[in-house]
């Protein structure tokens, strides 16, 4: 339970919680609270966190704010919660916003919190006309010749990514230019575009990787995902267990829960140097355990752990600037990364052997041509994967010639 700090909050609850139309209701408070974002002023971000939510006996769900005492940015806070309920509603089930003025709510004679609804309407009506007349616009189309996206993404690697992945980033980095001026903000949202990308990326590489391994027939699979695990810590063995069904449900039921994080477990075992487990373990130490694979840990690690406490736990209000573009830099060429990796390894392998040999030996003319029909296949003018490895080969070769 949680604890109500209004009057007409404990009154609504009284209430509520003694319609006959009400199937049950609960107070949006604590750590897991919804909170909407919303413009405060017309300008700084800020975010609302309504009162309670309902769920009625015809199966629609409410979202409500009881209010006393009006605060100057209740019809934006309103017209941002209405958004979000047109979002959230689906054919079977239907989110409403209702906005309960002090009021409105002590003229009520009845217990039905459908005649509540009704009776609130109006209030609602005019909070979103005076929200629609001070609506600001976003700057979100670029001015000729700034050139937004340069500082973060090279634009011929941006032309190669899928499209439903550029118009993240695109979204991401305008979101980000509109904050990056205005005094007092929070750079979460920042991040909000790229969650779908990032786990669709990391579920599309481990569905890649593994399914050609899996084997043939329900208790095959079984087996495979239940490797025996005597040899692992008995203080980490319920953690590997645990995981191992999530990465069941993600490869056999396409089902997954966090593939961000299944990626990083699959990364984080094979990087270990000691393998003594069969099943799906085996094949992850193998499928997964790459040089590049190594790198693209680093990045998830950093990019799952700044998610897991400022973007879906949101454990600290505010994301500083520099941290957000610094975070933003690393989102997108992991996610980059996590694109280019689903090309086999073999061709990556043998194209950075040909780009070692040819910085510190030369190529032969057959060699040449091989370069040339693998950089077809792969992104080999991507700034982000083969721009720092040239530069090593060369400050190697500087080296040599220095000695």
């Amino acid at each position: 339970m949680v604890p109500c700090n209004q009057g007409l909050e404990v009154a609504f609850s009284k209430f509520v919680g003694a319609s006959p139309d009400v199937i049950a209701f609960a107070k949006n408070a604590g750590p897991q609270s919804l909170r909407i974002d919303y413009l405060s002023g017309g300008r700084r971000l800020a975010f609302y966190t309504p009162d309670f939510f309902v769920h009625r006996s015809d199966n629609d769900y409410y979202l409500v704010e009881t209010k006393g005492r009006a605060d100057q940015d209740v019809s934006a806070k309103a017209r941002a919660a209405v958004g979000w309920c047109k979002a959230a509603s689906s054919k079977s089930i239907k989110w409403n916003y209702v906005y309960v003025p002090q009021g409105t709510f002590e003229r009520l004679s009845s217990p039905e919190f459908t005649d509540l609804v009704s009776l609130c309407r109006p209030s609602l009506a005019d909070l979103l006309v005076e929200a629609d007349r001070f609506q600001p616009s976003l700057p979100f189309e670029p001015e000729a010749g700034t050139g937004p996206m340069q500082e973060f993404v090279p634009e011929r690697a941006f032309a190669k990514l899928p499209s439903r992945y550029q118009s993240s980033i695109e979204q991401a980095v305008m979101l980000f230019r509109f904050l990056e001026n205005k005094e007092n903000m929070s750079f979460s949202p920042v991040f909000t575009p790229l969650l779908g990308a990032m786990e669709d990326a990391c579920n599309t590489l481990i569905l890649e990787r593994l399914l050609p391994v899996l084997p043939t027939g329900r208790v095959a699979e079984k087996d495979f995902f239940n490797p025996i695990l005597s040899s692992i810590d008995p203080n980490k063995r319920k953690y590997y267990q645990d995981e191992l069904k999530k990465l069941e449900r993600t490869v056999v039921f396409r089902s997954p829960i966090s593939p961000m994080g299944h990626l990083k477990f699959c990364l984080e075992y094979a990087a270990q140097e000691v393998d003594t487990i069969g099943g799906v373990l085996h094949s992850i130490k193998g499928l997964f355990g790459s040089f590049r694979d190594r790198e693209l840990l680093g990045l998830l690690r950093s990019a799952y752990q700044f998610r897991n406490k400022y973007v879906a736990h949101q454990e600290h209000a505010v994301v500083p600037k520099e941290l957000a573009r610094g975070q933003l830099h690393d989102w997108i060429r992991l996610l980059f990364m996590l694109h280019d990796s689903r090309r086999p390894e073999r061709v990556l392998t043998r194209y950075r052997e040909l780009v070692d040999k040819m910085y510190l030996k030369g190529l032969s003319g057959s060699e040449v041509g091989e370069m040339e029909l693998l950089s077809s296949e792969i992104d080999t003018d991507n700034e982000y994967f083969y721009g720092p490895i040239i530069e090593k080969i060369k400050q190697a070769v500087s080296a040599k010639k220095l000695d």
